[in-house]
């Protein structure tokens, strides 16, 4: 190999490592935050960010049917709208989703029609009211309260430590388990949030609606360190399991994030697009 071609390796290696630089999570001990400090520093992330683009995005579901699996484009534009573009193997879109604050949207390519639904369908699948805001901070890796509807936000979550880990939880944990030993617990989704002490990012969120036995588990992992120096997880785990008690799995990966990206994804419909509302 000439001096040149190797000049041009050594290149790649440096220039590659530097943009995919990963945060190695250690249990080690640190200096414990008083609530208000960890809340401020989880809700100040990412601040400087107008929307995320996932591109080249890798989505894999397993359930008793088997291993599904595809790729997509998903473009988040903060507290407006969710897009995701679903792909063939052979790069040919499927399927274009737009979630927004008052419903779905679904572009069928295949079928050529477009359907108008809303997010009921997901809360008869999964017993979890999985709005908007909630989806949103999901890929977005937001520590975020599940009621925050009713008023109750992450200022009225216990605080702790656990597996060296900051800890939210909507109640605590024995509270918890006497309403389920008294079945008091209908209508209530325990939520817990493992909170990292260096990057201030969740690390997981878990939602049990105990009288129903639903839960579901996020998992969030290999953290990247983006251009905008800020460090994202390249890794989405949700483990969850259904009124039909059956355990669904996605696996959502990563291979390119964009922040503040000019070209995101539009939702038009075509004019001789059959419309279906449901």
């Amino acid at each position: 190999m000439g001096r040149i071609s190797v000049f041009i390796v050594l290149l790649l290696i440096i220039f590659s490592g530097c943009k995919s630089r990963k945060f190695i999570f250690e249990d080690n001990e640190f200096e414990r935050l008083r609530r208000s400090e960890v809340l401020e520093k989880v809700t100040s992330e990412y601040e400087d960010i107008e929307n995320v683009f996932f591109r080249r995005s890798s989505i894999k579901m397993h359930s008793e049917k088997g291993v599904q699996s595809f790729r997509s484009n998903i473009f988040i534009n903060p507290d407006s709208f969710i897009r995701v573009s679903v792909l063939a193997p052979m790069g040919i879109e499927l399927a274009r989703i737009s979630f927004e604050r008052n419903g779905v949207r679904v572009l069928d390519r295949m079928n050529r029609v477009v359907v108008f639904t809303n997010y009921e369908e997901v809360y008869n699948k999964f017993g979890a009211h999985l709005n908007f805001d909630i989806l949103q901070n999901i890929l977005l890796d937001r520590a975020f309260s599940y009621y925050i509807e009713n008023g109750i936000t992450l200022e009225d979550y216990h605080f702790s430590i656990n597996d060296n880990q900051y800890l939210l939880s909507s109640m605590k944990d024995k509270q918890y388990q006497r309403m389920l030993s008294k079945n008091l617990s209908d209508g209530i989704v325990f939520q817990n949030i493992w909170v990292d002490p260096s990057l201030f990012l969740m690390r997981r969120t878990k939602l049990e609606h105990g009288s129903k036995d639903i839960e579901l588990d996020i998992y969030y992992d290999e953290y990247t360190q983006q251009d905008n120096d800020h460090f994202f997880p390249e890794l989405i785990k949700i483990i969850g399991n259904g009124n039909d008690n059956k355990e669904v799995k996605i696996i959502i990966s990563h291979s390119s994030i964009r922040f503040n990206d000019d070209n995101g994804i539009s939702f038009k419909v075509p004019d001789k697009y059959e419309k279906i509302y449901r």
